[in-house]
């Protein structure tokens, strides 16, 4: 099949949810597909790989950026804009995804196009060639969905109605799509009623990013430096990293530990304000350097999301690596804890419960004896999270 994708941040170094496409992708590529990306890059553009069509994007403004009144200003109104039209998407940029694809030669072959959510206008774009061509597929990976998730404060304030909104969109682009595929922490909200006219061509799968080739197999349990790792984003109201410093600052043990945060730049800086020794805050790092991090750290951390189906990828990462794993949730709706039960060396804290007595489950487990899971243990118990189970079951849901 010759597979046309929209993708968001997919080149040089893909990010956030093109990590999750690429794995797909490159099975595809593996199995003999051709593939070709439609790519949105926010800054400046390195040179492509030949399947690569790249365009560029200025990045988008974030409030904790607005360093004066003005752009204080400019934000807040350009916000109050947005909202009106939901889920946020910039019809300049649906326009540049259908420009460069009717600039691709061939593009009468394609069987499939691939479209990934976020960002919306992937979607539309995808959507808007459905309707031109419409004996081709159309498969919206819908990696972020917009009307299962939790919404800013001040979206809430200014707009009553974003469910609604976001209801209709999803409706109107599901309507033309031919493979909806979503991930399973989001299976509860999407078998509803309401979309009972596009189960039978919904797929519910695992973030595909179970790699054995980074399993790291080896566990230092002397007591020297114990470093604990934490990578991903943060998260105003939904995934604060306060919660870190009350229970990791300050562990009454008897060696040395650190715990290694990679986030973004604006996070970093905030982390370094708070002055918690024991919390070091780094950058952004590419994925190869993130995997030499990970082995040289003795325990994964993760931090769930508050009041939210979402499911942060990072976790499938820190399966592979067949570490011990400390997970922090925040409700009962957090999907990592049901996801978390088939991996043997994990601990799960409840940050709702009393902090002493989580401290020194933590402070317990730290000075426990760990072995690192085996190959063939994560491979049984999280089969279904390997890029190649995910890119034969789209095939297979193609070819029916």
């Amino acid at each position: 099949m010759y597979f046309l994708v929209f993708a968001d941040n997919y080149h040089p170094t893909p990010k956030a949810n093109s990590i999750c496409l690429k794995h797909i992708l490159d099975i595809l590529r593996e199995n003999g597909h051709k593939v070709r990306i439609i790519n949105r890059v926010e800054g400046s553009i390195s040179n492509s790989e030949e399947f690569v069509f790249s365009f560029s994007c200025p990045h988008t403004l974030r409030w904790r950026q607005c360093d004066t009144l003005l752009k204080k200003i400019r934000y807040v109104i350009h916000r109050i804009i947005e909202i009106q039209q939901w889920p946020k998407r910039d019809n300049l940029l649906v326009e540049k995804f259908k420009e460069v694809a009717f600039s691709i030669a061939g593009l009468e072959d394609v069987d499939a196009i691939l479209t990934i959510c976020n960002p919306c206008e992937s979607v539309e774009a995808g959507f808007w060639l459905k309707t031109k061509f419409p004996t081709k597929k159309l498969i919206i990976y819908n990696i972020d969905t917009v009307s299962d998730c939790s919404v800013s404060n001040f979206d809430r304030k200014y707009c009553f109605s974003l469910n609604k909104k976001a209801f209709n969109w999803e409706k109107k682009m599901f309507s033309q799509a031919d493979l909806i595929i979503q991930f399973k922490s989001h299976q509860q909200h999407f078998m509803h009623e309401r979309y009972k006219e596009y189960h039978s061509r919904m797929l519910f799968q695992d973030v595909p990013l179970l790699d054995l080739n980074k399993y790291c197999g080896c566990f230092n349990n002397q007591k020297g430096l114990i470093k604990l790792l934490y990578a991903g984003q943060f998260y105003r109201s939904l995934r604060e990293p306060r919660i870190l410093y009350e229970l990791f600052g300050g562990l009454n043990i008897e060696y040395n530990y650190c715990v290694d945060i990679y986030t973004s730049l604006e996070y970093v800086k905030y982390i370094k304000e708070t002055n918690v020794k024991e919390i070091r805050a780094y950058g952004y790092i590419e994925e190869n350097e993130l995997q030499n991090v990970i082995r040289s750290s003795q325990f994964m951390l993760s931090l769930g999301n508050k009041d939210s189906n979402m499911f942060p990828s990072k976790i499938v990462s820190y399966v592979s690596s067949g570490k011990p794993i400390i997970h922090v949730f925040q409700d009962d709706k957090d999907p990592v804890v049901e996801y978390l039960q088939y991996y043997p060396d994990r601990l799960l804290i409840d940050s709702r419960c009393d902090l002493e007595s989580n401290r020194k489950r933590i402070i317990k487990y730290l000075s426990s004896v760990h072995k690192p899971i085996d190959k063939e243990t994560l491979l049984n118990n999280y089969v279904e999270s390997t890029p190649a189970f995910n890119a034969n079951q789209i095939l297979m849901f193609l070819s029916n």
